[in-house]
């Protein structure tokens, strides 16, 4: 046999030994990634053949899952952009209702609110014609009572806020006499501190009742008034 012919066939037969050595360290790798136990022999074995260290078979695995992963992720891509173009039609309709919607919307909207604008000038220059009849009413009797209605609506205003004060400083004293009983050591002390809040939830309930009376009265006293306004715009 000639020698070159012989060292061609040795070299040939080496690479594919080289090729099955790494088919199988390839594929020792790819079964672990895949959650699968090798035989112990097995996996020393392909090592040996190899060349490979242990350690290189745990790196070789380790970054095969790290490649499986992001593969995984890239192929959701197809189904995502097909989502994403679907959602941008859907989105597009929308947006074509909501344009017809608003140029309904102003078509209809644009000839009422020129209409509400004549009627918010008309009223405010109706304005200055009912104060004028009511401070031109030629009736004393309603004139005058008028006038005291208005003087007793103050009044009972006046007294609603002042009750409205009172209500503040009752509530207020009474947590602050509460927060001082619960700080209280000494018995004597806290039962006091409680008598204190007692006393003024009694009065703080008294002035609640004095204030519903103030805003009734002020309520009928505002619709009196209403009424008399009502005769005072009479020709």
């Amino acid at each position: 046999m000639n020698l070159a012919t012989l060292f061609d066939k040795i070299a040939g037969r080496q690479t594919q030994r080289d090729k099955a050595r790494v088919d199988d360290f390839r594929g020792l790798v790819r079964a672990i990634a895949d959650g699968k136990e090798p035989d112990a022999d097995r996996v020393d074995a392909v090592l040996q053949e190899s060349g490979k260290s242990l350690e290189a078979l745990r790196q070789a695995v380790e970054k095969m899952q790290k490649r499986t992963a992001m593969k995984a992720e890239l192929d959701t891509v197809p189904k995502l952009e097909a989502e994403k173009a679907e959602i941008e039609t859907k989105i597009g309709k929308a947006a074509a209702i909501l344009n017809a919607a608003e140029a309904k919307f102003e078509e209809t909207a644009n000839p009422l609110r020129w209409r509400l604008d004549v009627i918010r000038n008309q009223l405010q220059q109706a304005w200055p014609l009912t104060q004028a009849l009511v401070d031109s009413c030629p009736y004393g009797e309603l004139v005058e009572s008028a006038k005291n209605i208005e003087k007793a609506r103050t009044a009972s205003h006046d007294e609603a806020n002042r009750l409205r004060r009172e209500i503040e400083e009752h509530v207020k004293a009474i947590r602050e006499y509460k927060s001082q009983a619960e700080a209280a050591t000494y018995r004597p002390h806290q039962n006091e501190y409680l008598d204190r809040a007692k006393n003024r939830e009694s009065r703080l309930a008294e002035t609640q009742t004095k204030l519903a009376d103030a805003l009734k009265r002020f309520d009928d006293l505002e619709k009196q008034g209403t009424a008399i306004r009502e005769q005072m715009l009479a020709p």
